[in-house]
C-alpha cells in the first residue's frame, strides 16, 4: 500500500486529510461514549458527549476539531476493550487480524461490542445502501493509512525482530490507556 499512500499524500492536502481524519474520529463518538459508559465514568461521559456536540454543530459535522479549544472537553480515548480491562479482564493473547491490524484477545471482543453502537460497519449500520458504506470505510482506511504506514515504519525499522516489536508496543499502548 506504500506506493498508493504516497500518491494519496502528494494529491491530498494535509489539512484535507486531517479534516477528513477529524471527520471519522467524530463518527467514533458512539464506541467511545459505550467504552466510557461500561467503566461507569460518567463525568468522562460528559465530557465525550459535549466534544461530540460541540465538533458535530461549531466543527462543521466533525471536520474541524474545535474540541480543544474549550476546557474539560478531551477527555482520553476509551474503547470496549478498555472497558473489559477496567472490569479486570486479562488482556489475552496477541493477534494480528488481517486488515484490522494488532490486538488481543480482549481488545478484538471489544471491537466487535463496539460495532454495536458504530454507525457504518454491518451488522447494525445506520447506512442502509452497501456502496455508500463501503465509499465510507474506504475513505476512512486510505486516509488512516500514511499514519499507519509512518508508525509502523518507526517500530519496525530499527527492531530486530518487527513482529515483537509491534506485538510489545501495542500491549504497552493499551496498558497505558488502561491506566488513564
Amino acid at each position: 500500500f506504500e506506493p498508493f499512500t504516497k500518491g494519496y499524500v502528494n494529491v491530498v492536502p494535509q489539512t484535507a486529510r486531517g479534516g477528513i481524519g477529524n471527520f471519522f474520529n467524530n463518527l467514533e463518538f458512539p464506541t467511545r461514549f459505550a467504552g466510557i459508559l461500561l467503566q461507569f465514568r460518567f463525568g468522562r461521559a460528559s465530557q465525550e458527549a459535549g466534544k461530540f456536540l460541540v465538533n458535530t454543530t461549531a466543527g462543521l459535522a466533525g471536520f474541524i476539531n474545535v474540541a480543544p479549544e474549550f476546557d474539560g472537553l478531551n477527555p482520553p480515548i476509551e474503547d470496549v476493550g478498555q472497558a473489559f480491562g477496567a472490569w479486570g479482564i486479562d488482556h489475552g493473547f496477541y493477534i494480528v487480524v488481517p486488515f484490522i491490524g494488532p490486538s488481543s484477545l480482549r481488545d478484538f471482543v471489544g471491537r466487535l461490542g463496539g460495532r454495536a453502537v458504530d454507525p457504518i460497519p454491518e451488522p447494525w449500520t445506520q447506512i442502509d445502501d452497501d456502496g455508500a458504506r463501503f465509499a465510507l470505510q474506504a475513505t476512512d482506511l486510505i486516509n488512516d493509512l500514511p499514519d499507519i504506514i509512518d508508525v509502523y515504519k518507526k517500530i519496525t525499522e530499527p527492531a530486530i525482530d518487527s513482529y515483537a516489536a509491534v506485538r510489545d508496543g501495542y500491549a504497552q499502548l493499551r496498558a497505558g490507556r488502561l491506566a488513564e
